[in-house]
């Protein structure tokens, strides 16, 4: 709910949150340039009534001295009939420059503080800088229960995307945006008088006068006793008018002081109040003080780029909302269920995996309703099969959809139900998944029993989902099938725009193919070791290759062997430059490297190279990575040497293992990569031992004899292939 709040007023605000930022921003700047041309002098060494002199004495008729919101001391006098301005030095008087308030400063103070619309604008701010801090406070509980406690907001923040930008971003300016939306509703409160403003004070006029001859300016008491850096305003008496009087502000207070004695006539002190409120207002302005509103400025910069990201994610869950049939949530409750899948989501992901399973229930010929967690209800007498699929929030905290569920359980009836509980996480926080063990320890608790042991889907994985389905399958005899779940509505038009063809043998040769997209379609956000569906005219099903580039980088990458029997790979090896196929991009978040500082060893053959290729590109940390990759000659089968070499020299790799089968066949004996692996076997047991992660990209006989020597490799540890799995730490991506 707290989340639905904080995305409503964001939305509600966007605009002219926007307005309010940029339009700060730009005011939060010019103090600081301002206080690059200040001409300052130390307290002590000048005080009002000698500069007042000076100007007198140079300007002749003065109206008025004042120091400006930036610090420039300014004078304003008549010069032949023309009233003028000039920025004068505090201690000697001597003209500076010209003074001319600039109207785009003035134009920009005016959007900033009404929108250009007068008072009617002044109140729209105000509001606007309540909903910020409702924005901020909100944000702020949002962040901590994604983090899991308030001391977690010093740690590192883990995920991937505009979502963890958003968080990096939020907790960087948090304090900032705070204090800029406080300020300001204090400010517009004052101004709309629901605090009385104590920083504007004025002095009454004073009844009489002395009337005597004009005493020499530089000789008055006050401004004697005063220094310039304590005025604020000195405003003159009319010349020949012996009833005039001087009006004089200071830091302190305001009053009127005799022309003919030089004392005080009137004087009303600020407050306390009005000095809180004074130093408010340089707060919110950084008027007063020109290196916090640089601070604030920066802040107050990432407002735009968090109502994008906000707004990005926001539209992201939107269109990910499945579309529910008749039997499903979001329409009438079907009666007498037989089976009863509940979910629990944050962004709307684990939805697509639910309607998924649903449609295969139901195509296995069961009844099944299919609601959030929250809907749990106290008895289901027909269902004898609960499945559960949730995510986790945060730090182990339950998602929006399932929030009530542990508190529903508790007035909930078992039956003769059986249950099987699903997690949806990310590996790289320490609590994956944790919710989903808790939901499944709190069920079983109620005495039903499990058909199913708890599993995790490492994010969004669809290989792993698929293998769920096969167990689910087999403990229950449901026949599911389970499709592979990809982002919805991501079918891309693409254009071959360079190819790289490899290999003797033009019926087996090997292509590094790179397309671009049509000019009409913005680029997905994918990764390398995703996956690019595509379809070839007559085929019966879609062919999964491994890309082998991240969006970034502008190009839709692969590499593919051309089999003889392979309709879609033939299809794709005669794609002339030019040429456009239709694909869509499929999410393979569990194959991925983490850039910790820990090793990592990529392990491939043949086109294998291509996402451990990408990886290497996206290794910008240095981290130490080695590559064991075989082909079948050196000559004609070397895929990315070039690049490969590049990545050795700039760091992004740091070794490089090659071997090529047909090249050892001389010797009697082809070599294969996990030869090469053995060959290395001290380096890579001190590797492993330093925690390093495993990937291994290629076909199935490959990766069986991988493994075999990486067991072989491990025998004089505790640890095996298994070991290294269940531990997050040996990936496979293998066809």
């Amino acid at each position: 709910m707290l989340r639905k709040y904080h995305t409503a007023l964001s939305l509600f605000a966007m605009i002219f949150l926007f307005i309010v930022a940029c339009s700060g921003v730009v005011l939060s700047v010019i103090p600081t340039l301002h206080k690059a041309s200040l001409v300052s002098i130390p307290n002590g060494t000048q005080n009002v009534a000698t500069l007042a002199q000076s100007v007198t004495a140079r300007y002749g008729q003065v109206s008025r001295m004042e120091r400006n919101q930036y610090g420039d001391m300014v004078v304003y006098y008549q010069k032949q009939g023309v009233n003028a301005a000039d920025i004068i030095h505090p201690r000697t008087g001597e003209r500076l420059a010209t003074y001319h308030p600039s109207a785009f400063v003035v134009w920009v103070k005016d959007l900033h503080r009404a929108f250009l619309l007068g008072n009617t604008g002044r109140m729209l701010a105000g509001m606007m800088a309540v909903i910020m801090t409702l924005i901020v406070v909100s944000g702020t509980f949002l962040l901590v229960r994604r983090m899991g406690r308030w001391q977690a907001l010093l740690t590192p923040i883990k995920g991937t995307g505009s979502t963890r930008i958003h968080a990096e971003l939020a907790r960087f300016a948090l304090l900032g945006l705070l204090l800029s939306s406080l300020t300001g509703v204090y400010m517009s409160a004052v101004r709309f008088g629901v605090f009385s403003n104590e920083s504007y004070i004025e002095a009454p006029f004073p009844e009489t006068v002395s009337g005597g001859q004009p005493m020499p300016v530089n000789r008055l008491p006050v401004l004697m006793a005063t220094d310039v850096n304590a005025l604020k305003e000195l405003i003159f008496p009319e010349p020949d008018d012996l009833q005039d009087v001087y009006s004089f502000t200071t830091r302190n207070g305001v009053g009127f002081i005799d022309q003919s004695t030089g004392h005080w006539l009137q004087f009303v002190s600020l407050s306390d109040k009005g000095h809180i409120q004074q130093w408010i207002t340089d707060l919110h302005t950084g008027e007063g003080f020109w290196w916090l509103g640089l601070i604030l400025g920066a802040m107050v910069l990432t407002v735009p780029v968090l109502s994008f990201t906000g707004a990005q994610t926001w539209w992201r869950r939107r269109k990910a909302r499945p579309v529910w049939d008749n039997n499903v949530i979001g329409n009438d409750v079907i009666s007498a269920p037989e089976v009863l899948v509940l979910v629990g989501s944050e962004g709307n992901t684990t939805w697509r995996f639910a309607q998924e399973l649903t449609s295969q229930l139901q195509q296995a010929g069961l009844k099944v309703q299919c609601t959030e967690m929250n809907q749990l209800t106290t008895h289901y007498p027909s269902v004898r099969q609960l499945f559960v699929l949730t995510s986790t929030y945060g730090d182990g905290q339950a998602p929006a959809s399932a929030s009530q569920f542990l508190a529903k359980l508790a007035h909930f009836t078992p039956d003769h139900m059986t249950f099987c509980v699903l997690g949806f996480g990310d590996r790289q926080f320490a609590r994956f998944c944790q919710y989903a063990v808790d939901v499944d320890k709190a069920l079983h608790q109620t005495g039903l029993l499990r058909f199913h042991n708890v599993s995790f889907i490492h994010r969004s994985s669809s290989l792993e989902w698929q293998q769920w389905g096969r167990s689910i399958r087999h403990e229950t005899g449901i026949p599911l099938s389970l499709n592979a779940i990809s982002a919805p509505d991501n079918t891309l038009a693409l254009t071959l725009f360079e190819r790289e063809d490899f290999g003797q043998d033009p019926t087996t040769a090997t292509s590094i193919m790179r397309f671009q997209l049509s000019p009409d379609q913005t680029m997905p956000t994918f990764d390398a070791g995703d996956l690019l569906s595509v379809i070839a005219p007559h085929s019966t099903g879609p062919r999964l290759y491994s890309l082998a580039s991240s969006n970034t980088d502008g190009v839709v990458e692969i590499c593919v062997r051309r089999h003889a029997q392979g309709v879609c790979s033939t299809y794709l090896h005669r794609l002339a430059l030019g040429d456009q196929v239709q694909a869509s991009i499929r999410f393979n978040v569990s194959f991925r490297p983490h850039y910790t500082g820990k090793p990592i060893i990529l392990i491939g053959a043949g086109t294998g190279i291509g996402p451990l290729m990408g990886f290497i590109r996206n290794n910008r940390q240095s981290c130490p990575l080695y590559l064991y990759w075989g082909a079948r000659t050196k000559a004609f089968d070397f895929l990315y040497e070039t690049e490969l070499n590049i990545c050795l020299n700039d760091k992004r790799l740091t070794q490089l293992h090659t071997v090529f089968s047909q090249d050892s066949a001389h010797d009697g004996c082809k070599r294969y990569v996990q030869d090469a692996l053995l060959n290395d076997a001290v380096a890579l047991l001190d590797r492993l031992e330093n925690q390093a992660h495993i990937l291994i990209c290629g076909g199935k006989d490959m990766a069986t004899g991988v493994a075999l020597a990486i067991n072989e490799i491990l025998k004089p540890t505790s640890v095996d292939v298994d070991t290294l799995k269940a531990q997050g730490r040996y990936l496979e991506d293998v066809y």
